[in-house]
């Protein structure tokens, strides 16, 4: 099964502690492919640095 649609994860709703290892390595590739594709396209600053926020990469706690 593909990825239908590239968006960022909204991060309050992920507890990192609960994801092992390869879950949490996905989700910070996803959200790195996701700031890739997606920011090439964006014309304004403020959106960029949303952007850039909204996919950084998750640390465990």
């Amino acid at each position: 099964m593909g990825i239908a649609a590239l968006h960022p994860s909204y991060f309050p709703l992920i507890d990192v502690n609960m994801l092992s290892a390869t879950e949490l390595k996905w989700l910070n590739d996803y959200h790195e492919r996701v700031n890739r594709a997606v920011r090439p396209h964006l014309d304004d600053n403020a959106t960029k640095l949303w952007l850039d926020e909204a996919t950084a990469a998750l640390l465990p706690l």
